[in-house]
């Protein structure tokens, strides 16, 4: 099975599966790949020993089983929202109707699954960032 990012070929197994990929994007558009896995939880836990060893700029992006993948529906999108309710997909299952995927789609492009996931990862750490101030700030820490 091969795995891309972006398009670009980023790993190949004949045994694994994954879903995650640690990297790095560099100005020239190519790839620093550190790692992949199946789990987001096992890819942050790697992140941060990667960012530990000095490599500031990897993140955590998802990846495809295909170099193009195909654009999500608004329905589509919506189911994968609800089943990554309580892993960022709740603001968009709340807060996003038709029109607001429409627009999305017109301003930025096409919204495919790794993008889609990519986005609830990113709403989630946000989340996370958030209720981490309110409880310093609650404690009188920040």
């Amino acid at each position: 099975m091969k795995f891309y990012y972006k398009g670009q070929l980023v790993r190949t197994s004949k045994t694994h599966t994954y879903n995650w990929a640690i990297l790095e994007e560099k100005d020239d558009g190519t790839l620093k790949v550190y790692g992949c896995r199946a789990e987001r939880t096992a890819a942050d836990t790697e992140l941060t020993q990667v960012i530990r060893r000095g490599h500031p700029c990897a993140r955590v992006v998802p990846l495809d089983t295909e170099p193009n993948p195909p654009a999500l529906t608004f329905d589509q999108f919506m189911a994968l929202a609800r089943e990554n309710y309580g892993k960022g997909g709740d603001g968009y299952v709340e807060c996003w109707d038709d029109r607001t995927f429409a627009y999305f789609v017109k301003e930025f492009g096409p919204i495919t699954r790794a993008s889609a996931l990519d986005a609830f990862a990113q709403a989630l750490d946000q989340e996370k960032e958030e209720r981490a101030i309110a409880q310093a700030a609650a404690k009188g820490e920040w």
